[in-house]
């Protein structure tokens, strides 16, 4: 089936799920778009169609949340021009993706985004280049190269305040000039094979949560020297 029509104007929240025959996604929505369980093999203009699978987010001008979940064909995510709507982007277990095609750097692009969501995505290995948006507050990561280039894409004025770290095949965690002194919260989320904390690199955080690491010997011995907002919570 293919979806024709362009314009929903009434439409705030479109969620598509398992739909794997749906062709057509030119459709401009208000407000939230949710496309889950969908091969989404073609991302079209004028009737064509896309074999590199790009999902095409200009088509979607004022979207202010995107999710793409399981979407097993979409290998790209393009945006041509400034989206001054998006401010929450999250991308789960969508295989095949491998790259962004930004002309210009994130911070130009996105300049409302606040959060950012890349989980189970392994294909994406780093950000494009020009850096990550100034405004955003919260990310999401599971690829180990994806968590590593986040050193050199975080301008230093970040307002970065929650990173959540799932799924990290690690035995030491975090390298202590990886996170930015904006950071106050770490959450790290099944992570099996971590063994240790490195306490240097927590030093400016409010808030950490361990959860599924089931190899977590111990906190540092000597304690999270230098970390006096984390002395309550442990």
């Amino acid at each position: 089936w293919e979806c024709k029509t362009t314009s929903f104007p009434r439409v705030q929240d479109l969620f598509v799920f398992k739909c794997p025959k749906l062709k057509g996604t030119k459709v401009v929505v208000s407000d939230e778009l949710r496309i889950s369980g969908n091969s989404m093999d073609t991302s079209h203009t004028d009737g064509g169609t896309d074999s590199l699978a790009i999902f095409r987010l200009h088509f979607f001008p004022k979207l202010l949340s995107l999710e793409l979940t399981l979407c097993h064909h979409i290998e790209r995510i393009s945006q041509e021009y400034a989206h001054n709507h998006l401010m929450h982007l999250r991308i789960n277990d969508c295989p095949q993706l491998k790259s962004f095609l930004f002309p210009k750097p994130m911070q130009i692009l996105f300049p409302s985004l606040i959060k950012m969501h890349i989980v189970t995505c392994p294909e994406v290995e780093l950000f494009p280049d020009g850096g990550l948006p100034l405004n955003i507050k919260e990310m999401s990561l599971s690829c180990l190269k994806l968590i590593a280039s986040l050193r050199d894409n975080l301008d230093p004025n970040t307002c970065l305040q929650t990173l959540n770290i799932q799924h990290l095949d690690v035995l030491c965690f975090p390298d202590e000039v990886l996170l930015p002194r904006s950071l106050t919260s770490l959450d790290i989320y099944d992570c099996r094979n971590l063994k240790k904390m490195h306490y240097k690199g927590l030093c400016h955080l409010s808030s950490l949560r361990l959860q599924g690491c089931p190899s977590l010997e111990c906190l540092p011995a000597e304690g999270l020297y230098g970390c006096p907002l984390l002395k309550e919570v442990l």
